[in-house]
């Protein structure tokens, strides 16, 4: 299914941007989320269980080292199948939380074929940000073990941060959109940066958001076990639904109308549906 655009001479493009707003964005988020609970919490468990054993398995068999001249060494070739398997994984996981997210279904069949269909770009988005962003580290570090006496090195050092930064924020983007419209590779990751240029600042403070719901979790390990995985790449998709709702872009061939009427469902639900659901319902 590919997306289509859809135009409403009714609503006006500033309408339409009031929906990516922050709260809005928190707030269909949360309705989606609470409607789906039981799905979810089972998902991110299957979800981090396999991540996490593909990864504690070949370590515990000592899978990933290669003696050389007497020493033991990763084994890059070792390193480079971990990561494709992880990868593979975190693609079906994340197609199925995209679909509960962004289509309202909650089939687990559309695990392999999410698993299978989007794997190869999914690869290359991650391995390229890795990539990028290790360099991006490298050359703060090279700066900073220069010194920054110099205000050349504190310059380099904090245009190549600022790249980071908007890099790590692109990212944020990029497997959504290839689960939203599959569209040709390096399309992802120039729509990607568009998305993250138009948003300005929104960007970071997203950024920031998840960041420091990252730091919180990482307190709390057992978060990771409920919630983890499937709070941020759902945020993630529901981010971009919004972001695209701006240019009059939805997901699937239906008109826009039917969709907001979802949208404006959401922003009127309040406390009674959270403590009495049957009652609203």
């Amino acid at each position: 299914m590919s997306p289509e655009e859809h135009a409403s001479p009714q609503l006006p493009a500033s309408d339409l941007l009031a929906y990516s707003r922050f709260n809005q964005v928190l707030r269909s988020w949360f309705w989606r989320y609470y409607d789906h609970l039981g799905h979810l919490i089972l998902y991110n468990l299957g979800w981090f269980l396999t991540c996490f054993l593909i990864g504690w398995a070949p370590a515990r068999l000592d899978l990933l080292i290669s003696p050389r001249s007497g020493e033991s060494h990763l084994n890059p070739w070792a390193l480079y199948l971990l990561f494709v398997v992880e990868c593979g994984f975190s693609v079906g996981w994340a197609y199925l939380i995209f679909r509960v997210f962004n289509l309202v279904e909650t089939s687990f069949s559309e695990f392999w074929r999410g698993a299978l269909h989007f794997l190869p770009k999914a690869i290359g988005l991650s391995a390229i940000s890795g990539l990028v962003l290790g360099l991006v580290f490298y050359n703060v570090r090279f700066y900073y073990l220069l010194g920054f006496s110099h205000w050349q090195n504190m310059t380099m050092a904090g245009v190549i941060g600022w790249f980071g930064l908007f890099w790590m924020s692109s990212f944020l983007y990029q497997w959504p959109i290839l689960f939203f419209q599959d569209p040709p590779f390096f399309k992802i990751i120039y729509r990607s940066f568009l998305l993250t240029m138009a948003n300005g600042l929104g960007s970071l403070g997203i950024l920031l958001f998840l960041g420091s719901c990252f730091c919180f979790f990482t307190l709390s390990l057992v978060l990771w076990f409920f919630l983890g995985f499937v709070f941020f790449f759902s945020f993630q998709c529901v981010l971009l639904e919004k972001h695209f709702l701006r240019y009059k872009i939805i997901y699937g061939d239906k008109p826009l109308e039917p969709f907001l009427e979802r949208l404006q469902g959401e922003s009127q639900r309040g406390w009674r549906d959270f403590l009495k659901p049957w009652d609203s319902r």
